[in-house]
Order: structure tokens, then C-alpha cells, then sequence
């Protein structure tokens, strides 16, 4: 059996590396493309759409605010902006434990 000389050895090693990166970037990809199909976030939410999710909105200079407001009505009043940390949904959660005893509105 003829031994490959290191330049062989080296090519086989460069097509294997090749064939790595390739099915890497093949997975990357296939993971990729639900994301691009099914983003949410590029769609343009026209009156229709707002009808139909939870809370409601106020239409100011800029643009629409979407708040959800709960709790007694007499009660104290808690308002919650979430930010780059904290995502929209947990102050639904944060007002929803305080139902009783606060008014809260998600922004």
C-alpha cells in the first residue's frame, strides 16, 4: 500500500474540514429559514389585527401604545414599562399577581 505523503495527508484533511463547514452552514440554514417564513415581527398590525389581540391601544402623534389595564378600579395605580431586560409579557404577569389590591397597566 502506497503511504500518503503529507501534502495528501493534508488535502484529505482540507476536504474533510471543508465538508464539516459545509454541513454546518447547511444546518445553520435549514434553522434559519422558519424564522424568515414565519417572523411576526415584520408584520404590519393594521386595526383588524389590534381587534383581536388582548389590551387595547391609544393612537398618539407617533404611532399606536398597546397597555392592558387590571385590578380594581379604586385602587391604587401601578404602571409597568418593560425595556430591554424585561420583556412585554412579564408585566402582564407582575400586574396579574396583583390584581387585588393595585390597578396595573402593562405598556
Amino acid at each position: 500500500m502506497a503511504s500518503l505523503g503529507q501534502e495528501g495527508i493534508n488535502m484529505t484533511r482540507s476536504k474533510s474540514f471543508k465538508k464539516i463547514i459545509f454541513v454546518i452552514a447547511l444546518l445553520i440554514l435549514l434553522l434559519l429559514i422558519p424564522y424568515w417564513i414565519f417572523d411576526e415581527e415584520t408584520k404590519t398590525l393594521d386595526d383588524n389585527i389590534r381587534r383581536g389581540l388582548p389590551g387595547q391601544f391609544i393612537k398618539l402623534s407617533d404611532g399606536y401604545v398597546h397597555y392592558e389595564l387590571s385590578g380594581p378600579d379604586d385602587g391604587p395605580v401601578a404602571v409597568l414599562v418593560h425595556g430591554i431586560s424585561t420583556p412585554y409579557f412579564m408585566g402582564r404577569y407582575t400586574a396579574g399577581s396583583c390584581k387585588g389590591w393595585i390597578q396595573g397597566a402593562a405598556l
